[in-house]
Protein backbone atom coordinates (compact mmCIF):
# COMPACT_ATOMS: atom_id res chain seq x y z
CA UNK A 1 0.00 0.00 0.00
CA UNK A 2 1.31 3.39 -0.77
CA UNK A 3 1.37 6.21 1.75
CA UNK A 4 -1.26 8.27 -0.14
CA UNK A 5 -3.96 5.60 0.14
CA UNK A 6 -3.32 5.24 3.88
CA UNK A 7 -3.49 9.02 4.28
CA UNK A 8 -6.68 9.17 2.20
CA UNK A 9 -8.35 6.39 4.26
CA UNK A 10 -7.36 8.10 7.52
CA UNK A 11 -8.70 11.44 6.35
CA UNK A 12 -11.93 9.82 5.13
CA UNK A 13 -12.39 8.14 8.53
CA UNK A 14 -11.92 11.43 10.35
CA UNK A 15 -14.49 13.13 8.06
CA UNK A 16 -17.08 10.39 8.64
CA UNK A 17 -16.60 10.44 12.41
CA UNK A 18 -16.87 14.25 12.47
CA UNK A 19 -20.03 14.19 10.35
CA UNK A 20 -21.64 11.56 12.60
CA UNK A 21 -20.76 13.60 15.69
CA UNK A 22 -22.22 16.81 14.20
CA UNK A 23 -25.45 15.07 13.15
CA UNK A 24 -25.78 13.46 16.58
CA UNK A 25 -25.27 16.80 18.32
CA UNK A 26 -27.99 18.45 16.24
CA UNK A 27 -30.63 15.77 16.82
CA UNK A 28 -30.56 15.71 20.63
CA UNK A 29 -34.01 15.89 22.18
CA UNK A 30 -34.94 19.29 23.55
CA UNK A 31 -36.15 19.32 27.15
CA UNK A 32 -39.85 19.89 27.76
CA UNK A 33 -40.58 23.42 29.02
CA UNK A 34 -41.34 23.74 32.70
CA UNK A 35 -44.34 26.02 33.10
CA UNK A 36 -44.63 28.19 36.20
CA UNK A 37 -48.40 27.92 36.50
CA UNK A 38 -51.61 26.22 35.44
CA UNK A 39 -53.96 28.27 33.25
CA UNK A 40 -57.70 28.38 33.97
CA UNK A 41 -60.68 29.96 32.25
CA UNK A 42 -62.87 32.40 34.21
CA UNK A 43 -64.54 29.70 36.34
CA UNK A 44 -61.08 28.88 37.80
CA UNK A 45 -61.73 25.18 37.17
CA UNK A 46 -61.64 24.59 33.41
CA UNK A 47 -58.11 24.05 32.20
CA UNK A 48 -58.29 21.70 29.17
CA UNK A 49 -60.52 19.33 27.28
CA UNK A 50 -63.97 19.44 25.78
CA UNK A 51 -66.40 22.24 26.61
CA UNK A 52 -69.82 23.01 25.14
CA UNK A 53 -70.08 26.03 22.87
CA UNK A 54 -72.47 27.82 25.26
CA UNK A 55 -70.22 27.25 28.30
CA UNK A 56 -67.10 28.27 26.33
CA UNK A 57 -68.67 31.58 25.29
CA UNK A 58 -69.57 32.27 28.93
CA UNK A 59 -66.11 31.37 30.22
CA UNK A 60 -64.09 33.19 27.58
CA UNK A 61 -65.96 36.46 28.24
CA UNK A 62 -64.39 36.63 31.71
CA UNK A 63 -60.75 36.99 32.73
CA UNK A 64 -58.18 34.20 32.47
CA UNK A 65 -56.48 33.03 35.69
CA UNK A 66 -53.29 31.21 36.63
CA UNK A 67 -52.55 29.05 39.65
CA UNK A 68 -48.89 29.70 40.50
CA UNK A 69 -46.95 26.47 41.14
CA UNK A 70 -44.74 28.20 43.71
CA UNK A 71 -47.42 29.16 46.24
CA UNK A 72 -50.60 27.47 44.84
CA UNK A 73 -52.56 30.74 44.76
CA UNK A 74 -54.64 31.98 41.83
CA UNK A 75 -53.72 35.22 40.04
CA UNK A 76 -55.17 37.07 37.03
CA UNK A 77 -53.01 37.02 33.90
CA UNK A 78 -51.19 40.02 32.44
CA UNK A 79 -51.48 38.90 28.82
CA UNK A 80 -52.16 35.91 26.60
CA UNK A 81 -52.88 35.06 23.00
CA UNK A 82 -55.93 33.20 21.81
CA UNK A 83 -56.02 31.27 18.56
CA UNK A 84 -59.42 30.07 17.41
CA UNK A 85 -59.50 27.30 14.83
CA UNK A 86 -62.78 27.24 12.91
CA UNK A 87 -63.37 24.07 10.93
CA UNK A 88 -65.21 24.51 7.66
CA UNK A 89 -66.30 22.37 4.73
CA UNK A 90 -64.92 23.58 1.38
CA UNK A 91 -64.47 22.20 -2.12
CA UNK A 92 -61.18 21.71 -3.91
CA UNK A 93 -60.59 22.46 -7.61
CA UNK A 94 -62.21 19.17 -8.62
CA UNK A 95 -65.32 19.82 -6.53
CA UNK A 96 -64.47 17.23 -3.88
CA UNK A 97 -65.40 18.27 -0.33
CA UNK A 98 -62.60 18.83 2.18
CA UNK A 99 -62.41 20.09 5.73
CA UNK A 100 -60.15 23.11 6.23
CA UNK A 101 -59.42 25.01 9.44
CA UNK A 102 -59.35 28.82 9.43
CA UNK A 103 -57.43 30.45 12.26
CA UNK A 104 -58.01 33.76 14.03
CA UNK A 105 -55.35 34.93 16.49
CA UNK A 106 -55.54 37.83 18.91
CA UNK A 107 -53.21 39.09 21.63
CA UNK A 108 -55.18 40.02 24.77
CA UNK A 109 -54.63 41.43 28.24
CA UNK A 110 -56.49 39.76 31.13
CA UNK A 111 -59.54 38.82 29.01
CA UNK A 112 -60.65 38.64 25.39
CA UNK A 113 -61.53 42.02 23.86
CA UNK A 114 -65.07 42.78 22.68
CA UNK A 115 -64.26 42.53 18.95
CA UNK A 116 -62.91 39.01 19.38
CA UNK A 117 -65.90 38.08 21.57
CA UNK A 118 -68.26 39.13 18.75
CA UNK A 119 -66.28 37.00 16.29
CA UNK A 120 -66.40 34.00 18.63
CA UNK A 121 -70.16 34.34 19.22
CA UNK A 122 -70.70 34.46 15.47
CA UNK A 123 -68.29 31.66 14.49
CA UNK A 124 -68.10 29.15 17.38
CA UNK A 125 -69.63 25.74 16.69
CA UNK A 126 -68.98 22.14 17.74
CA UNK A 127 -65.69 20.77 16.39
CA UNK A 128 -63.83 24.10 16.60
CA UNK A 129 -60.77 24.49 18.81
CA UNK A 130 -59.47 27.34 20.98
CA UNK A 131 -55.82 27.58 22.00
CA UNK A 132 -54.80 29.91 24.81
CA UNK A 133 -51.03 30.36 24.69
CA UNK A 134 -48.22 32.67 25.79
CA UNK A 135 -50.00 33.19 29.12
CA UNK A 136 -47.98 35.66 31.19
CA UNK A 137 -48.65 36.40 34.86
CA UNK A 138 -46.87 38.06 37.78
CA UNK A 139 -46.89 37.06 41.42
CA UNK A 140 -46.17 40.17 43.48
CA UNK A 141 -45.46 38.04 46.59
CA UNK A 142 -42.07 36.93 45.24
CA UNK A 143 -38.94 39.00 45.24
CA UNK A 144 -38.19 38.67 41.50
CA UNK A 145 -41.57 40.11 40.38
CA UNK A 146 -40.87 39.15 36.78
CA UNK A 147 -43.65 37.90 34.54
CA UNK A 148 -43.70 34.13 34.27
CA UNK A 149 -45.25 31.97 31.58
CA UNK A 150 -48.02 29.54 32.37
CA UNK A 151 -48.94 26.39 30.50
CA UNK A 152 -51.01 26.75 27.31
CA UNK A 153 -54.46 25.20 27.13
CA UNK A 154 -56.50 23.63 24.35
CA UNK A 155 -60.30 23.67 24.41
CA UNK A 156 -62.32 21.57 21.93
CA UNK A 157 -65.90 22.78 21.48
CA UNK A 158 -68.74 20.27 21.70
CA UNK A 159 -72.52 20.38 21.38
Amino acid sequence: MNKYSILFKSLLTVVFISAAWIIGAQTKAKPMPQWDGITYLSDQQTTQGEVSVKKFLELIAGPIYVKDNRDSKIYPVNSFSITFGERGLYEDEAGKPMIVTDYITRRCTDKVDTAMLKELRFRAKPGDTAYIEHVMFRNENFKDRFSKESQPIKIVLTQ
